[in-house]
């Protein structure tokens, strides 16, 4: 069956698992192998590009009917981590970031911590929001975090600025302390 987004039928691409507890991308559970990964992905659609000289896997597709990338992250040949970082249009980065807020929280609930909040001389609505976020002066972090599980979930807006959603196995932290330095983030 094809995953599609929470409460949107029309959308096309991977969503999270239907677990409440569990934050997983296109329903891969953690540790599985990287060809479990690739024949997931590809059943989304999502095709894989290459395999990096750490093992991360990198694919691209379409999420949310929007183009994006997609990076699992490998632990010993294992998924532990994923990134999907959406392709940067103008003007359309805080839609996006609240469209797939929303998904989000229709499928897990309110997010654990959340911080959306512009510093002068930005405010929302001065139409120079993609200037705040450039100049780093504007702030949209939501995190959800499993009590039962350890597991973590990240939506963001970056310096791009652009929307980047991150899954995170409960053993990603000790995992990626593992991995060289310009890889851990």
């Amino acid at each position: 069956m094809r995953a599609q987004a929470p409460n949107d039928s029309a959308s096309h691409g991977p969503a999270p698992t239907t677990s409440s507890s569990e934050y997983r991308f296109a329903d891969i559970a953690w540790g599985s192998p990287a060809d479990t990964v690739k024949a997931a992905l590809q059943r989304e659609g999502i095709a894989f590009i290459t395999t990096d000289s750490l093992g991360d896997l990198t694919f691209a597709g379409a999420i949310f009917q929007r183009k994006a990338a997609v990076i699992a992250s490998m632990i010993d040949g294992r998924l532990a981590r994923t990134v999907v970082g959406f392709e940067k249009m103008s003007r359309s980065t805080l839609p996006l970031y609240r469209a797939i807020k929303r998904e989000l929280i229709a499928k897990y609930g309110k997010p654990t911590k959340s911080t959306e909040v512009f510093l002068p001389p930005y405010y929302e609505g001065d139409g120079n929001e993609e200037g705040a976020f450039l100049t780093r002066k504007a702030v949209f972090l939501s995190r959800w975090r499993s009590a039962q599980t350890g597991e973590r979930l990240s939506l963001l807006i970056d310096e791009r600025p652009g929307v980047i959603v991150v899954y995170e196995s409960a053993a990603w932290p000790n995992d990626a302390a593992r991995k060289p330095k310009s890889r851990r983030n």
